[in-house]
């Protein structure tokens, strides 16, 4: 067992929850002993309610930017310890020390003698657990209220965008060159998209750009869930459009993290309606920058998420990419 007080590694999860529970901490002080850990090995994660046992299923030494030891589970309860890495390194260390942990049952593993100091231990912690489940299902209520919210606004973008293609005004074609059904609909999604993210028109399709201000970390940030919320409800009112995400960084090293980037926002999409066959992540690192990495703002329009819409009812071309007649008058 190893006692102190590590670092929760923001947005992982919280003990006790589905999820990754991040944890760090220096290699010279609370997790020096690390260094000595093999399989099968048991920590013991204590919080103010609740003791949490976990058993040691591997260990890893990585870069310190490879942000995959960290990427959420939808199922098991999972224990992350990071530290640096040599342990004997003076200065920086160049590496990142892993350990991983999955939560067991604590009373299985104990001793039988042991059993009752457990349960009076609990007992006498009654006032504890209670509060902690009174805080929890305050969470769950907020939980509960969050999704109607959204709900509400997928509802809403639905009818906006239905009311927006009902009034939209026809876009009226010269006299001797009628314009395309997929052309009208193109140029109506175009607006429509424009006014909830930036979006272009390209020969690949109709380009949403979500900027790296919509993420913390490989997370996206909650004003973002209602954006892609809308998008999501515009798409949806016409059968045999399909989505591509792609991520983009600036640096090859974050590859990974263009990737987490664009599947957290391919099943936030996923989550309002659409098939998961009709949407598509990829993650595409630096390959395609928009801009010189050279600035620091550069670098900021480099990190982005694109999404990508296609399909037979907008065509092929974009707009600008057609044959318009001029009269004079």
């Amino acid at each position: 067992m190893y006692y102190g007080a590590p670092g929760h590694i923001p947005y992982t999860s919280l003990p006790g929850k589905p999820g990754n529970v991040g944890l760090a901490a220096h290699r010279d002080t609370l997790f020096r002993r690390l260094r000595g850990i093999k399989n099968q090995d048991r920590i013991v994660l204590s919080t103010p309610t609740e003791d949490y046992d976990y058993q040691v299923v591997s260990t890893s030494i990585v870069s310190p930017d490879d942000v995959s030891v960290l990427a959420p589970s939808r199922v098991e309860k999972i224990l992350t310890l990071v530290t640096c890495y040599p342990f004997e390194f003076f200065g920086h260390a160049p590496k990142r020390f892993i350990v991983r942990a999955q939560q067991i049952d604590v009373k299985a593993r104990i001793k039988p003698a042991q059993v009752e100091k457990v349960v009076k231990s609990e007992a006498k912690s009654e006032f504890d657990v209670a509060r902690a489940q009174a805080r929890q299902a305050k969470k769950q209520s907020d939980s509960y209220a969050q999704r109607a919210r959204l709900a509400r606004e997928l509802a809403e973008a639905a009818a906006r965008a239905s009311r927006e293609l009902a009034e939209a005004p026809a876009i009226r074609p010269p006299d001797n060159q009628p314009v395309a059904q997929d052309t009208e609909l193109r140029m109506r999604l175009l607006q429509q998209l424009k006014g909830v993210l930036a979006t272009r028109d390209t020969p690949h399709g109709l380009v949403v750009t979500l900027s790296n201000a919509a993420f913390s970390g490989p997370l996206l940030r909650g004003i973002a869930s209602g954006q892609l919320a809308r998008i999501s409800a515009i798409v949806a009112a016409h059968p045999g459009l399909r989505i591509e995400v792609m991520g983009h960084t600036d640096s090859a090293a974050a590859e990974t993290l263009s990737w987490q980037r664009a599947e957290a926002v391919r099943r936030a999409i996923l989550e309002y309606g659409l098939a998961p066959n009709d949407v598509a992540a990829h993650g595409l690192g630096n390959t395609r920058p928009l801009v010189s990495n050279a600035s620091a703002a550069g670098r900021e329009q480099n990190r982005r998420i694109e999404i990508v819409i296609s399909g037979d009812p907008i065509g092929k071309l974009p707009v600008w990419d057609r044959a318009y007649t001029l009269a004079l008058r």
